[in-house]
């Protein structure tokens, strides 16, 4: 190797050739050529380096766009929590949604199964269905709740909301094991001639 570098005349910049000295490679240094072309390697060494830092950085940020659990210190994982399934179910965990339907109408959840009438200015309340087919929206057929990731709601209106359908429910103003026959009717008109 080394007589190959001997023969092309060109010796490496960080070790002596074979027949060199130290001393002498001092005296080649006060060259002008060869400092000026180690100079160029020294650049061209600096450039490499910068690139890969660069590109060691890019990956980093590309993989760190994969991680979708933030961690905090202390917190124990093992490498399975590390692989893509784990990171795709903290992907498609939902956020509480800071606002919804009911928060854009200004509409009260628990106020909707009763009706509201105005009597001279005051406002009298009654117990009667005003708006069960807003309310069985919120209801499964066989008259189960359903679970605040199927309505999208606030954590605060899905309580509300059940609070006025099991309210209804109790006051007999909707049936508990299957949704109102008036939204039935509506969806299947048929099978109630």
């Amino acid at each position: 190797m080394v007589d190959l570098l001997d023969i092309l005349g060109q010796s490496s910049p960080t070790r002596p050739a074979a027949g060199q000295s130290l001393s002498s490679t001092a005296d080649s240094a006060k060259d002008p050529k060869l400092a000026t072309r180690m100079g160029a390697m020294a650049l061209e060494g600096a450039a490499d380096r910068q690139r890969a830092l660069m590109q060691a950085s890019q990956e980093r940020q590309n993989f760190q766009k994969h991680i979708y659990r933030k961690w905090n210190t202390g917190d124990v994982y093992a490498p399975h929590d590390l692989s893509g399934v784990e990171q795709k179910k903290w992907k498609l965990a939902r956020k509480t949604p800071s606002s919804d339907a009911f928060d854009t109408l200004g509409i009260n959840p628990i106020n909707e199964y009763k009706v509201a009438t105005h009597l001279g200015g005051k406002r009298v309340t009654t117990n009667a269905v005003q708006n069960f087919t807003m309310m069985s929206e919120y209801m499964t057929e066989m008259g189960r709740i359903k679970h605040s990731r199927e309505t999208g709601l606030r954590p605060k209106n899905q309580r509300k909301i059940a609070k006025a359908i099991r309210r209804a429910i109790g006051l007999g103003l909707m049936p508990s094991v299957h949704r109102h026959p008036l939204v039935l009717k509506k969806s299947s008109p048929s099978r109630f001639m």
